[in-house]
């Protein structure tokens, strides 16, 4: 049985966090046995995972990770390692390195790391590019979950066109059908949820500068039907307390909700009638393609790839050109107003589909270099 070891921080709220219990979980049904290794904690997502499954390093930093993240490969031998999100990534390697380049190694990164390095990563860009050239060209391949974060990547790299970096879209769809229809339960819950709101706008996603939910809820606060529309935000972050009182200098604490982590968004996404994602920058953005699987209308700022990627141009959901608050008002009224065919999003979520995603890893990873 082949063993696959995925390496990251923590299996914390986020995407790359999703991304990889989703993998292990379909990797585990084809009879590969399946580990993660964590930096720090298990995190949310560590609940889906049975513990024998799941190495801890219990480390603050990363850089002490690298000999205990050493050791393991050099006992376990596994046959492929899966490291995201740098510089995660880059220790992977050197750990790999000393291991005598126990299996195959491979790196996915899911954000622009040029841009994140501005607000984020907490090392100057010429740091990043020169640990990242250093390290990176000793990996099997490279994985970047959209055609933005490959044209990064190659220029951090400095990579030429044939460089070994494949574009692999995270997976997303479970669903084989599109179904719409509430059972008792689920409408007990949207009306809990939404109460007698007519109009009903979710956002998901960390409360965090990349997301720009200050532009969202400016937006709301000028569309022209507000006393009968409620936004449900979705999501942790540094951010939370300054949400708070922007919604309260709008008077909008009523009609906007900052809902912290759920588990299941199913009956979020269920019976929502628009989804609005105003990031400045996304690598891909799952939130997206998971709105498209329930037939979702989608609303995003444009920032070239990523979900404009997912809405092939617009051709799936409106694409806001500007960022200003009140052309992202126009269109959510428009789009609150509009007849949309559900059918059609739901179609196109399924090249996401989590088992064609899974097999194009493991093809990746089968290849010989």
């Amino acid at each position: 049985m082949k063993k696959i070891f995925i390496i990251l921080p923590d299996l914390g709220d986020g995407g790359a966090e999703k991304l990889s219990v989703n993998l292990f979980q379909e990797w585990s049904k084809l009879n590969f046995d399946v580990y993660f290794v964590l930096i720090k904690k298990a995190g949310i997502f560590g609940k889906k995972i049975p513990k024998k499954k799941i190495f801890i390093l219990k480390e603050k930093n990363f850089i002490n990770s690298i000999f205990k993240l050493k050791n393991i490969f050099s006992e376990n031998k596994p046959d492929f390692i899966l490291s995201s999100m740098w510089p995660l990534t880059s220790i992977t390697v050197l750990s790999w390195l000393l291991s005598g380049r126990s299996g195959k190694l491979f790196l996915s990164d899911h954000t622009i790391i040029s841009q994140s390095a501005k607000y984020e990563i907490k090392y100057p860009l010429i740091i990043i590019k020169y640990v990242m050239r250093l390290t990176y060209k000793y990996a099997n391949g490279i994985i970047a979950v959209s055609k933005a974060v490959k044209t990064d990547l190659k220029k951090l790299l400095n990579f030429k066109d044939k460089a070994n970096i494949k574009v692999i879209y995270n997976p997303i769809t479970k669903n084989s059908e599109l179904n719409l229809k509430l059972n008792e339960e689920e409408k007990r819950l949207s009306k809990k949820i939404w109460g007698n709101y007519k109009f009903k706008i979710l956002n998901v996603g960390k409360l965090k500068t990349q997301k720009n939910h200050k532009l969202l809820i400016e937006a709301i606060s000028n569309c022209k039907n507000i006393k009968n529309i409620r936004l449900i935000i979705v999501g942790t972050g540094e951010l939370m307390n300054q949400l708070k009182k922007k919604i309260l200098s709008h008077n909008l604490d009523k009609n906007i909700l900052l809902l912290g982590h759920r588990q299941d968004l199913k009956i979020y996404y269920k019976t929502a009638d628009l989804f609005v994602l105003t990031s400045d920058w996304e690598g891909f953005s799952n939130v997206t393609a998971e709105a498209l699987e329930y037939g979702l209308p989608v609303i995003t700022t444009d920032y070239r790839y990523g979900p404009v990627e997912i809405l092939d141009k617009g051709k799936y959901g409106t694409i806001i050109n500007s960022k200003k608050s009140q052309n992202l008002t126009i269109a959510i009224d428009q789009n609150l107003k509009k007849k949309h065919d559900r059918k059609k999003l739901f179609n196109r979520s399924k090249i996401f589909n989590i088992k064609k995603i899974a097999n194009n890893y493991l093809n990746f990873f089968k290849n010989d270099f």
